[in-house]
């Protein structure tokens, strides 16, 4: 998680919200586009792209959320 967008989602609370969670996945897809080369984040952002592939992430990360 990043220090600039962590706020957005420090606690469970807001990660059970659509924001809260859809900034943290949007933070995981940014950090792993920095994690790898330039065909690393051209296929991460195609997947991101593709569907509904980042509202099933934000869905699941609220779904975790709201376990605990």
């Amino acid at each position: 998680m990043s220090d600039t967008t962590s706020n957005a989602y420090s606690s469970k609370t807001s990660l059970k919200s659509n924001a809260g969670a859809t900034a943290a996945a949007v933070d995981m897809i940014t950090t792993a586009c920095g994690a790898g080369d330039d065909t690393y984040k051209t296929n991460i952002l195609d997947w991101a792209a593709d569907g509904e592939n980042l509202k099933k992430l934000r869905d699941s990360i609220k779904a975790a959320a709201a376990e605990e």
